[in-house]
């Protein structure tokens, strides 16, 4: 009779699970943290800093505390500032391919608010733009 499941097999299976369980637990606030920051820095060109972000799995919320935009046109200013920003999201619908936000909530939010530091330049990430006038690629060369 051959066995269902090897047990070096199953033990393998249940250390990788539960290691990617724990990282995910422990270490998803500091990645959405990370993620957003640099994001954003692209995005706008300044310093963005977020004081913490936490990451409620049931259920699911993404808190974002001490959110500051610095003003890429004057460094000394922050564009955007918020207290708090919180949003909660029905999950089950989330994996059936639907997002319903099921609660959005912001406090202290505030526009060009002084800096107590001044904040550094960020060199936006520039979309590469195809050029006409280049000719034609490598591959139309290829195909000819």
């Amino acid at each position: 009779m051959k066995k269902i499941f090897r047990l070096p097999g199953f033990i393998t299976f249940v250390v990788l699970t539960l290691l990617i369980t724990l990282g995910s637990y422990f270490f998803a606030d500091s990645a959405a943290k990370w993620t957003m920051t640099s994001s954003l820095e692209g995005a706008t060109g300044a310093q963005v800093d977020v004081e913490n972000v936490n990451i409620q799995f049931a259920p699911f919320a993404l808190t974002v505390n001490e959110l500051q935009i610095a003003n890429p046109d004057n460094l000394m200013e922050n564009q955007i500032q918020l207290e708090t920003a919180e949003i909660k999201i029905d999950w089950m619908k989330f994996f059936q391919g639907k997002t319903i936000i099921e609660n959005i909530e912001v406090s202290g939010a505030a526009i060009n608010q002084p800096r107590k530091t001044p904040a550094k330049a960020i060199k936006k990430k520039e979309e590469v733009v195809a050029d006409e006038d280049q000719g034609p690629s490598a591959l139309d060369k290829a195909k000819e």
